[in-house]
This record gives structure tokens, sequence and C-alpha cells, in this order.
């Protein structure tokens, strides 16, 4: 599992100049870098843009490949931007989309 903040963290690093960068994440997972790069736009009004590619867990045999998509990476954004997360808890919502 990777930290959100800590992903952010390193994306300025590198963006810093460019608020409008692109980051491309060929391993989407559960979104971890969808949810950084959200909080970094919300947080200093960028407009950075991500593309997210997840083709699933092949091994698992219990989820079809788009489902998994569907239900974790997702799910994830979904809950991030509207923030409605799964610990019940409130969270602030994230402009994007």
């Amino acid at each position: 599992p990777k930290d959100h903040e800590m992903l952010a963290e390193l994306f300025n690093l590198v963006t810093w100049r460019d608020p409008n960068a692109k980051i491309f994440d060929p391993y989407a997972g559960s979104g971890t870098t969808g949810h950084a790069v959200l909080a970094m736009n919300a947080e200093d009004g960028g407009h950075r843009q991500v593309v997210l590619v997840e083709n699933g867990d092949p091994t698992n045999k219990k989820l079809p490949r788009d489902e998994y998509t569907q239900r974790l990476t997702a799910e994830r954004l979904r809950r991030v931007l509207s923030g409605q997360w799964a610990d019940g808890k409130e969270h602030p919502t994230l402009p994007g989309g």
C-alpha cells in the first residue's frame, strides 16, 4: 500500500513548475496516484491530470478484471471526490473528476 500524501510530495518534486502536468500510472491498483493528484490540485489550485490504467489482478479468481477496477480503483476515486470514505468519518470533498 502507498500513502497518497507521500506520493503527493514526490509528485510535487517533479511537477512544481507545471501545475498542468500529466501523471501516468500504468498500475493504478487502488487509485492512490489519482487520490494524490486530486489532493494536490485541491491544495494548490493546480490542474494536473492523471491517467490511471488498471488491468485487474489476474490471480484473483473471485473478481473479473473489469469488476476489480470498478470495485477498487474507481470506487476509491468516487469516495475521495465525494468525501464519503468507507471509514464513515467526515472528509472534505475534492474537486475534479
